[in-house]
């Protein structure tokens, strides 16, 4: 297997560093990045003569706008958020919260799009912003829809990334069967609650390819009781299997 470029991976991880903590000064960058400052400024230098990063009022380096291009290209080049859109602020209307679409990415999870809920108190996501499987409820509902060696390999790949995984594997495998029995999970916070049921997908249709999407509703805690969310579960489900036909991964 060929290895990373090193000057791409440094790359890459100032644009992580500046997506994730906002506008920095090289110094901040070097200390982030544990590179010296003659590194930070030559990837600077680089990145910004490509549009990749620019340069703020007060002399911080910010994600550049070819970057905000580039996204607009991708999220066109995906036709599933195009025709899952409908699906999503259907269940935002029906259960008046925030409705989001949910899917897997080599080993991260991605929020797609998002109908925020009409009530002043609700729950917003950053659409675009990947996260570790694991490190989420939705996360690990999509797992659970995968082959456990499959779910084992991206165990394995997030230690040795030091993603920090979980380390007890016994109960995570306990919570993915219950989740493949049920279809679908719930989990109940002190502020926040969420319900999410994954869109189904035919062997027929899909072939041999690992696709895991799903629909989200999250709120305040406060307004969503273990029955509602068990009664948003069921709606979600059709509504899930309805979009799932819609964008040719399932068949009744």
């Amino acid at each position: 297997m060929a290895q990373p470029v090193g000057t791409l991976v440094k790359a890459m991880s100032l644009l992580n560093a500046l997506g994730e903590k906002g506008p920095m000064g090289v110094m901040d960058l070097s200390r982030s990045l544990d590179l010296d400052k003659s590194a930070v400024s030559r990837l600077l230098t680089t990145l910004r003569s490509g549009g990749f990063v620019r340069v703020i009022d007060d002399g911080r380096y910010d994600l550049g706008l070819r970057l905000f291009e580039l996204g607009v290209y991708l999220q066109n080049r995906m036709p599933i958020r195009k025709l899952i859109i409908p699906f999503v602020e259907r269940l935002s209307r029906e259960t008046e919260e925030t409705a989001i679409a949910v899917h897997s990415d080599q080993g991260q999870m991605a929020y797609l799009y998002q109908a925020i809920s009409p009530h002043d108190i609700r729950l917003e996501e950053p659409v675009g912003l990947r996260c570790p499987l694991w490190n989420h409820i939705a996360g690990r509902l999509l797992l659970s829809h995968f082959p456990d060696d499959f779910i084992q390999q991206i165990w394995e790949n997030d230690r040795k990334s030091g993603l920090n995984p979980p380390d007890e594997w016994e109960s995570f495998s306990a919570e993915f069967n219950k989740y493949r029995t049920q279809n679908y999970a719930i989990e109940r916070g002190d502020e926040k609650a969420y319900v999410v049921v994954p869109m189904p997908t035919s062997p027929e249709l899909i072939g041999s390819r690992k696709i895991s999407a799903a629909l989200m509703v999250g709120g305040p805690t406060y307004r969503l009781s273990q029955k509602r969310l068990t009664e948003i579960a069921t709606l979600a489900q059709g509504i899930a299997t309805e979009a799932a036909i819609e964008v040719g991964w399932y068949s009744k």
